[in-house]
């Protein structure tokens, strides 16, 4: 059975433009290895996902508190952090460390990406496709078969710019948890490439952050979960403007590279309308 046509992509944007169709690169597309034998596209020409993503997601599923349902994935590219999530979560991969997604049930768990460039929310809606289809048919991989039996779409896309979230009320008080690997330079001060999607993913528009969380505030349920990595020089901005909006810090990390003592990349866990406790874990050392 072809599920594609159960996957939904919606464009926020001009209802004449047809996402489906922005998919010119396509040539210099690989599929690559993402987890287990499930694989995703990946595009060389633009920004391909690197080790922040899989460490954010990671982050997420050792140290979300709460059960899961809806989830969302911001400035989404190609779907690699709301779908690796997922696939953890249908694996059971963090069942024993974590309680919270013991209790949470995969058929409940459903991920909505936002992505605001044409052609990544094609991407992402191809991987989105290719992954339930490797979920359904793939016969290398294990998986309970009353879980597959029962087991519905979990995904959709959404080409738009996060600006505009807030213009639709089925979005306010959604997600249980939303993901988030936003641009991390900001605008006239990050280097500027050939590429308009290289920049557009890479640098951040006036006004980003304080636009981003209060649409967090928005999206997110009471006492729902942001998790984010970013930059450590925008550390002090980013906890500002998230205090601004009732989004509380509650757990930061520094990354840092193994062969540098200065921190690269923070995560962080916030949650709405969360007490004023926060957490510092232990410094994390990637290669």
């Amino acid at each position: 059975m072809d599920i594609s046509s159960n996957i939904n992509i919606y464009n926020h944007k001009n209802n004449n433009t047809d996402i489906l169709k922005f998919n010119d690169n396509i040539e210099s597309e690989t599929l690559e290895k993402i987890y287990l034998d499930y694989s995703i596209f990946q595009n060389n020409n633009f920004f391909k996902f690197g080790i922040d993503s899989f460490i954010l997601s990671k982050f997420f599923l050792e140290n979300t508190t709460i059960k899961h349902n809806n989830i969302a994935d911001f400035c989404s590219g190609s779907g690699i952090i709301g779908i690796f999530s997922y696939l953890n979560i249908l694996h059971n991969s963090y069942h024993n460390q974590n309680i919270s997604l013991k209790k949470t049930h995969i058929n409940d768990v459903k991920i909505d990406f936002f992505e605001i460039q044409n052609y990544f929310a094609n991407l992402n809606y191809r991987n989105c496709n290719n992954i339930y289809n490797q979920i359904l048919h793939n016969n290398k991989i294990d998986i309970n078969l009353n879980i597959l039996k029962n087991l519905t779409n979990p995904f959709n896309i959404y080409n738009i710019n996060i600006n505009n979230i807030q213009l639709d009320i089925n979005f306010k008080n959604k997600y249980s948890c939303i993901l988030s690997n936003p641009p991390y330079m900001k605008e006239n001060k990050g280097i500027t490439t050939n590429s308009k999607e290289k920049d557009i993913a890479k640098i951040a528009t006036k006004n980003f952050l304080d636009s981003f969380f209060s649409t967090v505030k928005f999206c997110l349920k009471d006492k729902g979960e942001l998790f984010m990595v970013h930059k450590p020089e925008n550390l002090s901005e980013i906890i500002i403007i998230a205090n601004k909006y009732n989004i509380e810090l509650k757990s930061l990390q520094f990354i840092i590279n193994s062969n540098n003592k200065q921190p690269s990349l923070f995560l962080a866990k916030f949650i709405k309308n969360g007490n004023k406790f926060l957490k510092i874990l232990p410094i994390k050392s990637i290669n």
